[in-house]
């Protein structure tokens, strides 16, 4: 009888990890898609009663001039959606990136600062924005710089419609989340910087090796060249 190896342990404790997502998935999705696969193949008669009728539902649906004309009109809207949602998001990202310096207000001036900012009545505070304050009901507010590798990227707030919400300690962990996200987004940057720096460097090593090879080649010729003639001058 084989001894179980460690490989063979942690494959069986994997697989009793993933066990609960797939009885999950086969309950949620599989059972049912076999339920409707298994009545797509019968038709219900007046009275709750089901009748095979093979593939006729599908010759049906398949021969409906309503159903390739809604297919028609499925792929046009995803046509023109996906291009029209991914041009809209990013004018608004770059708007929402650009507004806030624009408008002015208390969180451009964390971000300009560097400074913390808590107000327990944001409300009664004329040099924050209107929308802001009104618009919005803003009434309490915690504010902190996001520095990623030093540099100053944005802001992170916490709001609150209730006056008086934030305190102290919740000024600080704001800002040791801050903190956190800078050093996570610092590192997926020099994660990125160092595998584009990798991939040239690869580059430029098979660039340098294609043009070593080519110039050994032409040594090679070379040399072949002058023993052939030198040869020849022998042989005469």
């Amino acid at each position: 009888m084989r001894r179980r190896t460690y490989l063979d342990r942690q494959r069986r404790a994997g697989l009793l990890f993933v066990l609960p997502a797939l009885a999950y998935f086969s309950l949620v999705f599989l059972v049912p898609l076999v339920e409707s696969v298994i009545a797509s193949f019968y038709r219900t008669v007046p009275g709750g009663a089901s009748r095979f009728v093979g593939l006729r539902l599908y010759e049906k649906v398949l021969t409906d001039s309503t159903f390739w004309q809604s297919v028609r009109n499925t792929l046009t809207l995803l046509a023109w959606s996906a291009p029209a949602t991914i041009v809209l998001a990013l004018i608004v990202a770059l708007g929402l990136h650009r507004l806030p310096l624009a408008n002015g207000g208390r969180m451009v001036e964390v971000f300009e600062s560097g400074s913390f900012r808590h107000a327990g009545h944001v409300e009664r505070d004329a040099r924050e924005l209107r929308g802001f304050r009104v618009g919005l009901g803003v009434r309490s507010e915690i504010s902190v710089p996001l520095e990623i590798a030093t540099q100053r990227a944005g802001v992170l707030t916490a709001v609150s419609v209730a006056p008086e919400f934030f305190s102290e300690s919740d000024l600080r962990f704001l800002a040791t989340v801050s903190h956190w996200v800078g050093i996570v987004a610092q590192r997926a940057e020099l994660r990125q910087q160092t595998s584009s720096e990798a991939d040239a460097r690869g580059r430029r090593a098979a660039a340098a090796a294609a043009r070593s090879s080519d110039s050994c080649r032409g040594s090679a010729r070379a040399t072949t060249a002058r023993a052939a003639s030198a040869s020849s001058s022998l042989s005469a």
